[in-house]
């Protein structure tokens, strides 16, 4: 039995998981890897260290806003912000059961997927589409409900991962819950 816990789309929610572009040259950094985030600094005059940093700030503390990276100065933050934003995906709707699974449907460029965390005595499974629609036509996931429209771009994919460890406060701690994640 799930308990609908639809949340309405507003910028409270929203705000831990994501950055809002100010221009369309801005480059979503989620999905982005070391290699290409060091080579993206460097054509921007940054030392290739810093983007270590970065990369650890968003994709090993869950950090999503530059402000609060603090090893990084001033400087680098503002270029930070103008050049990249952070997104993981529009949660639209969320779902927990009564045994602890929760589902998400998230929104990518106005196409809906469903991501799904299901917790087990000795390992979190963490689901995660790989496309938007589904061949397999599952009647309890919301992917599988739709026909197959295209393959989710790499960010969107990370995005997931990334979206469903920060809802479950999954960044910090020696225990952590998403153990196993599945496509």
């Amino acid at each position: 039995m799930f308990i609908n816990l639809t949340r309405p789309v507003t910028k409270p929610f929203l705000a831990p998981f994501s950055t809002t572009p100010i221009s369309k040259a801005q480059k979503n950094l989620v999905g982005l890897s070391l290699e290409q985030l060091t080579k993206d600094f460097l054509g921007l005059g940054v030392e290739g260290f810093r983007a270590k940093q970065v990369f650890s700030w968003v994709y090993k503390k869950g950090v999503t806003c530059f402000d609060k990276m603090h090893s990084l100065g001033l400087p680098l933050r503002t270029l930070l912000n103008n050049e990249y934003f952070i997104d993981y995906g529009l949660v639209t709707k969320e779902q927990k059961s009564v045994d602890g699974t929760r589902k998400w449907l998230v929104n990518y460029s106005g196409q809906t997927i469903e991501s799904v965390f299901i917790p087990e005595s000795k390992r979190g499974t963490l689901c995660v589409s790989s496309q938007v629609g589904c061949t397999l036509s599952c009647k309890f996931c919301h992917t599988g409900t739709q026909p197959v429209m295209r393959n989710l771009k790499p960010a969107e994919i990370v995005g997931q991962i990334l979206l469903a460890k920060n809802i479950l406060s999954d960044f910090v701690g020696e225990d952590k819950l998403v153990s196993n994640i599945v496509f």
